[in-house]
């Protein structure tokens, strides 16, 4: 059985979506993570959610509803976006988690992130806003555990990498503290710092 085969092995529905938006120079910027990522995760067995046409009964938390779900207050409609969402038919647990954290996230997600912060840098970027956004839906316990970083000025988002599986444990650990309370757990970060208390908006960051 291939590695990829045996890290899913349990999990029969396993799907992404992602949404990217700004300026022309500032989406061709992204491409850096979301091509990379996406053709990552289709090696890994997950199929886009616009592929799945009617096969993917998706809960209403995971309807993007752009007015409600981005920060108004930082983020213009010009500045960047990207945001990434997993849908895994499992439940929440230390063995999900942990796949998704020490298995998908360092074998597929953390170069392309890192790529693409670093040419938001490189190409002088670094001091406009932008939003970078991931998360998973553990269907079988219908919640879904993710983080939204907002980079202002002078924010390279070294630490994104770090801080993105940190909050599925966090998310777990409050899970575990707290129960299911909201169908969706958001761990918001700020001035580089994931914040130790969750969000529970309406829809996910997208």
């Amino acid at each position: 059985m291939a590695a990829e085969e045996q890290a899913w092995d349990g999990i029969d529905v396993r799907a992404y979506s992602m949404a990217t938006s700004g300026k022309l120079n500032e989406r061709i910027i992204s491409r850096e993570f979301w091509g990379p990522a996406g053709a990552q995760l289709e090696a890994e067995g997950f199929e886009y959610v616009a592929d799945l046409d009617d096969g993917l009964n998706l809960p209403p938390a995971l309807k993007v509803e752009p007015s409600s779900s981005r920060p108004t207050a930082v983020i213009g409609v010009d500045d960047a976006l990207v945001a990434i969402s997993l849908y895994l038919a499992v439940r929440v647990g230390d063995w999900a988690v942990g796949r998704v954290c020490d298995y998908l996230w360092e074998r597929r997600m953390r170069k392309p992130l890192k790529a693409m912060l670093e040419r938001r840098r490189a190409e002088g970027y670094a001091n406009e806003p932008m939003v970078f956004a991931f998360g998973v839906w553990y269907d079988l316990d219908g919640v879904y555990i993710g983080t939204r970083a907002t980079l202002g000025p002078d924010e390279d988002g070294a630490n994104l990498a770090d801080l993105t599986p940190e909050a599925q444990r966090r998310g777990l650990k409050w899970i575990e503290a707290h129960g299911i309370t909201h169908p969706i757990i958001l761990f918001p970060v700020q001035n580089g710092t994931l914040a130790d208390v969750p969000e529970h908006p309406d829809s996910i960051p997208g």
